[in-house]
């Protein structure tokens, strides 16, 4: 089984949506296709845990931020995390990969 990748596409001023989790930044990059808008890189901060985030504008509507997921959490999603509904955000599945769970 291959990489599990999950796209998040949400309509927000902010550009970190709260998913419950720790994550630290280990990067960011300008991208052809929206040179104002950078695309940053986090690591999920439990230790031993591989997944990774990316977070960046969407190119024609700024307006929406795009979180992709790859991988899946070794670890419970914390406590005091109050998780919106499904069906409240847009759920995207990218390229053949299986959703991230």
């Amino acid at each position: 089984m291959g990489i599990r990748v999950f796209a998040l596409r949400t309509r927000s001023e902010e550009d970190i949506m709260d998913d419950g989790f720790k994550w630290r930044k280990y990067g960011k990059k300008k991208i052809k296709s929206n040179p104002i808008h950078p695309r940053n890189y986090y690591r999920c901060s439990s230790r031993g845990c591989q997944v990774k985030k990316r977070v960046e504008r969407e190119r024609d509507d700024s307006s929406y931020v795009i979180t992709t997921y790859e991988g899946v959490h070794n670890h419970p999603t914390p406590l005091n995390h109050i998780a919106l509904p499904i069906n409240d955000w847009a759920l995207q599945q990218t390229s053949s990969h299986s959703p991230f769970y």
